[in-house]
């Protein structure tokens, strides 16, 4: 266990209920799910809230007024303003799901679901980082591995 992630766990164990990530795409996805996974794993209720710069406002009006129903917001925001996620990163986790999750997901508590962690860029960089708890029984997970050209 790294350094950092035993300095985040005794800092729990004093009363802390969680953290807030700053500067998110300077870091390696890797490496926050490396110590986010160390930390959870001694301190399961342990919520971390991560922060990207984000897009700017200023390129988005009129965004906050939008009704996007049941669409996709990325859709939405390539037809409107012209910007897409060029690539994203998500890691999944098998976990139980435990206390208000339980609840708003409308499952025992306990019962198995995927914890997912996202961060999506497009070419400015880091905008979005997104934490999900998802049912098990109602997700499937596709996957294609290639080759990358060398």
């Amino acid at each position: 266990m790294s350094w950092f992630a035993e300095r985040l766990i005794r800092v729990l164990q004093a009363g802390a209920a969680g953290f807030r990530l700053l500067g998110l795409a300077h870091v390696p996805t890797e490496y926050l799910s490396a110590l986010t996974g160390a930390v959870r794993r001694e301190s399961t209720h342990c919520e971390f809230y991560g922060w990207t710069p984000g897009l700017a406002w200023s390129l988005l009006p009129g965004l906050e007024e939008a009704d996007l129903g049941s669409g996709s917001l990325y859709i939405y925001l390539g037809r409107v303003y012209g910007t897409l996620p060029e690539e994203a990163d998500e890691i999944f986790r098998v976990v139980p799901i435990r206390g208000p999750a339980a609840r708003y997901l409308e499952v025992r508590p306990g019962s198995c679901g995927f914890h997912v962690e996202r961060v999506t860029r497009d070419k400015e960089g880091a905008y979005e980082y997104v934490v999900s708890t998802v049912r098990a029984d109602r997700y499937e997970v596709r996957l294609r591995l290639t080759a990358e050209a060398r």
